[in-house]
């Protein structure tokens, strides 16, 4: 009969240890489906960050280009010449 009482016993606690390593398992998914759904909101957040930088390179690219070649209409009156930019 104790012997099986043990066996009863040590079942019982299997169960109980096997129960929280479940939870410990479960608590863990949890927190790392959080952290993903952060790390991908960060990555959003960043990926608009860049979009709106590029445009902003873009922007000012373009500018740059305008005044590095400016446009230059000669006017010849009288044997003088202007610049007119």
């Amino acid at each position: 009969m104790d012997a099986i009482k043990k066996k009863m016993q040590m079942l019982k606690l299997d169960k109980e240890n096997a129960l929280d390593r479940a939870e410990q398992a479960e608590s863990d998914k949890k927190a790392a489906e959080d952290r993903s759904k952060q790390l991908e909101d960060d990555l959003v957040a960043l990926q608009k960050k860049l979009k709106g930088t590029e445009d902003e390179l873009d922007k000012y690219s373009e500018t740059d280009t305008q005044i590095d070649q400016p446009d230059i209409d000669l006017c010849v009156c009288r044997n003088l010449t202007f610049f007119i930019i």
